[in-house]
C-alpha cells in the first residue's frame, strides 16, 4: 500500500508539471499526448471498477477479506482521481 501511495504521489507531481507546461502554451503534440493519457486512465478506471465490483460480490460471500475490498476501493478512488486530473489538464 505504501508503494501504491508513493506511485500516486509521483504521478501527481508529474501531472502538476505537465499542467504547468500546458498553461505555458501547449503544442498540438502535447495536447494529443494528454488526450492519450486521458484515454489510458479511462480504461484503467474501467478495470478498477470491475475489480472493485468483483471484490464487493466476493466479500458478500465471505470469499475475500474486508481489507481486500478496501484495497480495491482505494485503487478505484486513486484511478478515478488521476482520470479527473488528466481531464482537467485538457481544459
Amino acid at each position: 500500500r505504501q508503494a501504491a501511495l508513493a506511485e500516486a504521489d509521483a504521478r501527481l507531481e508529474l501531472a502538476k508539471s505537465k499542467l504547468e507546461q500546458v498553461r505555458a502554451g501547449a503544442k498540438a503534440g502535447d495536447i494529443a499526448a494528454q488526450e492519450f493519457v486521458v484515454e489510458v486512465q479511462s480504461e484503467q478506471k474501467k478495470v478498477a471498477e470491475r475489480e472493485w465490483k468483483r471484490a464487493k460480490d466476493l466479500h458478500a460471500k465471505n470469499v475475500v477479506t474486508r481489507e481486500d475490498l478496501d484495497n480495491k476501493q482505494w485503487l478505484l478512488d486513486r484511478v478515478t482521481l488521476e482520470h479527473l486530473r488528466a481531464q482537467e489538464q485538457l481544459k
